[in-house]
């Protein structure tokens, strides 16, 4: 899928694959997966594909060089993820939980139904 304005997208060809494809154009992939007998979907998705455009790119590092300027810089990173309690994402973020924890030595704070990261 192919976003050309704010409301109208364009949808290219299906493509059936098994293994590795490259997406090279879309912003957006939809995924439906089959079992081989039948013609029903069992799993469909929409997933972003996340791509540099060098426009934003230099948008961004001007801002960058104009804020390194001033002494009003935050160094914060909050990542909430919803629906996520601490015991599950023990169980199902563990590389990305040892990730943070290690590397970033970032803090947990776990509401009733969320995991938020600072």
């Amino acid at each position: 899928m192919i976003r050309d304005d704010d409301y109208n997208s364009s949808y290219g060809d299906a493509v059936r694959f098994t293994g590795h494809v490259e997406v090279t154009d879309a912003e957006f992939v939809r995924v439906r997966c089959y079992a081989n007998s039948s013609d029903q979907p069992f799993y469909t998705d929409f997933h972003a594909v996340a791509r540099l455009k060098p426009d934003v790119e230099h948008r961004c590092d001007e801002a960058m060089k104009q804020r390194r300027r001033t002494d009003d810089v935050f160094d914060v990173l909050m990542v909430g993820i919803d629906s996520t309690s601490r015991l599950n994402s023990i169980r199902r973020l563990n590389s990305t939980r040892q990730f943070l924890l290690q590397q970033l030595h970032v803090r947990f704070i776990v509401s009733r139904y969320s995991l938020y990261v600072y």
